[in-house]
């Protein structure tokens, strides 16, 4: 007899054993609710029900709820090894990991309004996500009587993901975010507020963060500004919770903390408390005085810290685990299917949101989403190549003529065109992906050495309508991250006169590495400005000038003396 014959075979007789077990003592929260009602669905007999007896029809509907992903699983390797114990720790960790997604939301003006104008049906929902596709905002509550006490109606126990981002903007009376979101444990930040994932500003009676189970914002930085009353963040490693290496932190205008008691000398799990120092040495990194910021021993790795002894979770897992396995992961760090932890997405499923699989009747029906810049409707779309649930499609395809809920193959060139703006991390960066044609300015400012990541985001882009502005860029020893540009329309200039601007940038030595008969770069109209930039050679600006003999530029008001460097002798070559 095979396996299958064999679980069905031991199935019933298993779940009814379910009973067996709601007599044994320490019974979890809910176990008697649950037990009672798979013994009634057993009395229903062998998974049926009679459509006038209403008990026996809602034991089943909860049996479809529950038995579901990484339950069934549990249940049917128990099924299978022909064991009747146990059962109640499958359904245990499954309550305890099981996702309950949930859309963003933007709370405005009263929290209380906005949980009442939820409904019922909505209301039981909210309290039970798990996890908040979108972005979270809480802003311009500004009522002079709001207390900690107005936002109790809003709280969200079981969050433990966003993959979004947080802005709380002029917030009266909240005290505390950690109350709000005792278990958030992931800032994905697929969305950002201006490159941040995390953003806390002018909220007048804000004390703490204490997101005590935060442990990754995964892209964007963090700006944390004019709280008042803030205390406990400067005692957080801001750094390590960004994972991103040109992360912007800004944390100013709060409390003093020399006014601020920020110690955490109540911190449980000292092993797993993360360290910073201070004017007075070492110490634990701290939300509140009795929360420390949790780090595994192993560099990246997830912590669990329920357990008598803490431990380190599986590499798959983010946000800390129950187990050691990728099934009791809070969160993934890739995707998530069937309650377990993946590196991608098992063949026939589409990868959504960068976190999660689908079949392909899932994605094509999911709700349409407004582009915020175009105002273009856009539907999602299977795209088979890349097993992805996708918007818009990536390089190389284009939307089907004919169903705009399909990617083609371009027959030829297939341009993808992005609007332009500015470039200041890596998240911003991202946006230009696959873009060939930027209809509009790119303005590339970056601090950090990123050179290769800004390749493999600008490195497709051929044409820029408006113009091109490299500056403040330290890192930067070259162009070639745009290395297949090859017109810049000047459209509109910069400061009315240029269409590449190339200013401060320390290390630049080289502009772009054109090759013998390849096609050059090309500037149909505008000007070209280059100054302060001590390591560039004069000989190699001469070089990118003469290769289109329109351009027009005249040496001695568009290049300062700093960036004509020594290499060349410095002399005052004119055009």
């Amino acid at each position: 007899m095979n396996r299958s014959n064999v679980l069905a075979k031991r199935r019933r007789s298993l779940y009814c054993s379910v009973r067996d077990e709601q007599r044994r003592p320490r019974r979890a929260a809910g176990q008697t609710v649950l037990s009672t009602t798979l013994s009634d669905l057993c009395r229903a007999g062998a998974m049926r029900t009679a459509s006038a007896d209403r008990r026996h029809l809602m034991a089943l509907l909860v049996y479809l709820v529950l038995f579901t992903n990484n339950t069934t699983r549990c249940l049917e390797e128990l099924i299978w090894e022909g064991r009747k114990n146990g059962i109640m720790e499958c359904l245990r960790t499954s309550f305890r990991t099981a996702e309950i997604v949930c859309g963003g939301f933007d709370i405005r003006n009263s929290p209380k309004r906005f949980i009442e104008n939820l409904g019922p049906r909505a209301r039981l929902q909210w309290r039970r996500c798990t996890v908040i596709e979108g972005d979270v905002r809480l802003i311009l509550m500004t009522r002079d009587n709001m207390t900690q006490e107005d936002f109790n109606v809003a709280i969200m126990p079981n969050l433990r993901e966003i993959t979004g981002s947080v802005l709380v903007f002029q917030v009266v009376g909240l005290e505390s975010l950690g109350a709000l979101f005792p278990n958030l444990r992931i800032i994905r930040g697929n969305g950002l507020v201006y490159n941040y994932a995390l953003v806390l500003f002018q909220n007048p009676n804000l004390r703490e963060i204490n997101l005590a189970n935060l442990t990754e914002i995964s892209k964007g930085g963090v700006r944390i500004v004019n709280n008042g009353e803030l205390c406990y963040v400067n005692t957080i490693l801001w750094s390590q919770l960004c994972r991103e290496e040109d992360a912007h932190i800004v944390i100013e205008g709060n409390r003093d903390p020399m006014l601020c008691s920020e110690k955490c000398t109540d911190a449980t799990n000292d092993a797993f408390c993360a360290q910073h120092t201070n004017s007075e040495g070492p110490s634990k990194a701290c939300w509140n005085g009795e929360n420390c910021q949790l780090e595994c021993s192993e560099k990246n790795l997830a912590c669990n810290t329920t357990m008598e002894t803490p431990f380190c979770c599986h590499r798959r897992c983010v946000g800390g685990c129950i187990g050691p396995t990728d099934r009791d992961c809070y969160a993934c760090r890739e995707v998530i299917y069937q309650g377990q932890c993946l590196d991608k997405c098992p063949k026939g499923l589409y990868e959504l949101g960068h976190r999660r699989c689908i079949n392909q009747e899932e994605c094509i029906s999911r709700h349409p989403v407004k582009d915020e810049v175009t105002g273009d409707i856009l539907r999602y779309k299977a795209l088979d190549a890349e097993g992805s649930c996708v918007l818009k499609c990536p390089t190389g395809y284009e939307e089907d003529p004919n169903d705009d809920r399909k990617c083609v193959l371009c027959q030829g060139v297939c341009l993808k065109k992005c609007f332009g703006g500015d470039v200041r991390s890596l998240a911003e960066a991202a946006q230009f992906k696959g873009c060939n044609i930027v209809l509009g300015p790119l303005d590339i400012m970056m601090q950090r050495n990123v050179a290769g990541k800004l390749e493999e985001y600008l490195g497709d882009i051929r044409e820029i309508t408006h113009y091109l502005k490299v500056s403040f860029s330290p890192s930067f020893v070259s162009l070639n991250m745009l290395k297949n540009l090859r017109i810049i329309r000047g459209q509109e200039l910069w400061n009315d006169k240029y269409a590449l601007s190339v200013f401060e940038n320390e290390h630049l030595s080289k502009l772009w590495n054109f090759t013998a008969g390849e096609e050059k770069l090309h500037i149909e109209n505008g000007k070209l400005q280059f100054h302060n930039n001590p390591n560039l050679c004069y000989r190699t600006i001469v070089e990118l000038v003469e290769i289109a003999k329109s351009w027009k530029l005249k040496l001695n008001d568009d290049l300062s003396d700093r960036t004509r460097s020594f290499c060349d002798g410095i002399h005052s070559t004119q055009a």
